[in-house]
């Protein structure tokens, strides 16, 4: 199986893992993305670095919820080509996550 990929930038999808309700929709995208550069079609090296329209450190924040109760939450790593190619997932996992309470 062929585990190259081109260059482009990689995002997060969230869901809560009983009803598959969305977390964070509106700004994880943005917040979570980083670039992926691949010059010799033989490696992928992923980025974090702070460019223009990507997150500076990677760093990103699930609103729902509250501190000491966690719940199960799926996190996907959607990956889009500069070629302009379908946007396709590459992986998911499940984790014991916190909301963020202001």
């Amino acid at each position: 199986m062929d585990k190259k990929i081109e260059s482009g930038y990689c995002y997060l999808k969230a869901f809560e893992v009983t009803h598959n309700d969305p977390l964070s929709a509106d700004r994880l995208k943005e917040r979570s993305k980083i670039k992926v550069f691949n010059s010799s079609d033989t490696t992928a090296k992923f980025e974090m670095t702070a460019r223009e329209g990507y997150s500076a450190e990677g760093i990103f924040t699930i609103y729902e919820g509250d501190w000491d109760k966690p719940y199960a939450a799926r996190f996907e790593v959607w990956f889009v080509p500069d070629n302009g190619g379908k946007e396709r997932k590459l992986i998911e996992k499940n984790f014991k996550i916190e909301g963020w309470q202001r």
